[in-house]
């Protein structure tokens, strides 16, 4: 049988990721000047203490939901394959986006809670994705296949901003409002729908779900078998998630801090967005291939953590605009760096038998740090805009602590 070219099956899976993060961030820049601006018709009635809160909720709510989501859709992937679980994926992100849409419409909060619910809940097509490479990598090009879908994943975050800012303009036409950027993702998500259907590969064959699913017949709930699970795994996954947190608490509330601390528009922070996530596109399209050619990629990790610290805390003291696109570069291409080399090294500890239930692990905890990240982020910036920065710095810091310890206890051990 002739074997299709790597190509041919990443592809899909780069796509439909694209538009899947498109459509579950896409309205973001929208709630953050939603915060910022008290006339504006979703959050009016409440007070500036309350809409904050209810922003943190908002942030909270999609990435809690998602943990339950990623798991169970990353362990149901090992046993019913790979393309299957991602259809179900997309169909619970159109219909999200349709009651996103009715939320904005009728003005309901109580909606807008029920879409982030929903898509958290169906929202585990990354790890899906990653699993996927994870099928069909070996270690030579693990991290290259990784960073791919890490790739679209950040362009999902840049072509959202991009819609979310210029088709909630009203200034660039008088027919832009709110629901203009939702409507486009809902197209988008049909589209993503039908490239699932009709061109995926199924990368897990029944031969090796099999295998998985022989392991743990009659069991609904996960058995990860953790007595068997190496100590370096549960450690790389723990600065995985604190690596997530800090990049979490500055990503999720950069448009707050435009908006609100530097009273810029709803625009500029949807074009600043999209230019964190150019920057950090060009480090996994180049930027991760050229330190993995020269076997930088994991030895620079801690000098990674370091400068994205550094540079974190630089931008809460000086209180500069200038300093804040500095800022955005730099962490855009150290997350971008340290994310493809903290997942590798985790698919490189996991049987192929379990990629897409760690996968699902990882994406999980990336979730779980997204929604401790957002309950830190409605409280913090109540008094304090630009304060999301010094937590980030923080959290750092803190992960390029456990890095060392980690690799203290790698020599220790050998």
């Amino acid at each position: 049988m002739r074997q299709v070219p790597q190509a041919k099956i990443i592809f899909p899976f780069f796509f439909i990721i694209i538009i899947d993060v498109m459509s579950t961030n896409i309205s973001m820049p929208v709630l953050s000047y939603a915060v910022a601006n008290s006339k504006f018709n979703l959050f009016g009635s409440y007070n500036d203490y309350q809409r904050h809160m209810i922003f943190g909720l908002l942030l909270a709510i999609l990435p809690f939901c998602n943990v339950l989501g990623t798991l169970t859709l990353g362990y149901l992937s090992d046993i019913y394959g790979r393309k299957k679980l991602l259809i179900i994926s997309i169909i619970g992100t159109t219909v999200s986006l349709l009651i996103f849409i009715l939320s904005f419409k009728f003005k309901s909060l109580v909606l807008l809670i029920v879409a982030n619910i929903v898509v958290g809940v169906t929202a585990g097509s990354f790890s899906i994705a990653q699993a996927a490479m994870a099928d069909i990598s070996v270690n030579s090009n693990r991290a290259k296949n990784i960073s791919i879908i890490a790739l679209g994943l950040t362009l999902g975050f840049v072509i959202s901003s991009f819609i979310g800012g210029v088709f909630a303009d009203n200034a660039l036409s008088k027919s832009f409002n709110a629901l203009t950027p939702l409507y486009v993702a809902l197209s988008l998500s049909f589209i993503s729908m039908l490239v699932a259907i009709f061109f995926l590969k199924e990368t897990f064959p029944k031969e090796r779900r099999d295998v998985f699913r022989n392991r743990n017949r009659k069991k609904f709930v996960v058995n990860f078998e953790l007595k068997k699970i190496k100590l370096n795994l549960v450690i790389l996954c723990l600065i995985f998630f604190f690596m997530e947190l800090s990049w979490g608490i500055y990503f999720r509330s950069i448009a707050l801090t435009l908006n609100q601390y530097f009273s810029k528009s709803l625009s500029y922070s949807g074009y600043f967005v999209s230019y964190v996530g150019i920057i950090m596109s060009i480090g996994l399209f180049w930027g991760v291939k050229i330190l993995a050619r020269k076997k930088l990629l994991h030895k620079n990790l801690a000098l990674y953590l370091l400068v994205g610290s550094s540079f974190m805390l630089i931008a809460y003291f000086t209180k500069s605009i200038t300093v804040q696109w500095m800022l955005g570069f730099v962490v855009a291409l150290i997350v971008a760096f340290s994310y493809t080399s903290l997942l590798t090294q985790i698919s490189q500890n996991v049987s192929e038998q379990k990629q897409g239930s760690f996968m699902g692990i990882a994406d999980g905890l990336l979730s779980l740090a997204f929604m401790i990240g957002g309950v830190i982020i409605g409280k913090i910036t109540i008094t304090d805009a630009l304060k999301p920065q010094l937590f980030s710095g923080l959290f750092f810091g803190l992960t390029l602590l456990l890095l060392i310890l980690f690799k203290v206890f790698i020599k220790k051990s050998r």
